[in-house]
């Protein structure tokens, strides 16, 4: 739940780093979901277009893919 609730918080939180490495995280893919169109994701994954921690190397209407800076 760390990540789901903080990743945003990449760049200035120490526990997200630690975690992002300890489980060898290199890349974020967000897409529509399958189910449930009307839930959002959670409040870790929203807001990233921008971070300077995230390069977007795919877009689709329909998907992100982010490689992680770090």
């Amino acid at each position: 739940m760390l990540l789901a609730n903080r990743f945003r918080n990449y760049s200035t939180d120490p526990a997200v780093r630690a975690a992002v490495r300890r489980l060898n995280i290199h890349w974020v893919i967000l897409g529509k979901p399958a189910t449930d169109p009307g839930r959002p994701y959670q409040p870790g994954l929203t807001g990233l277009a921008g971070e300077p921690f995230l390069t977007a190397v795919y877009r689709n209407p329909d998907a992100v893919i982010y490689r992680l800076v770090p």
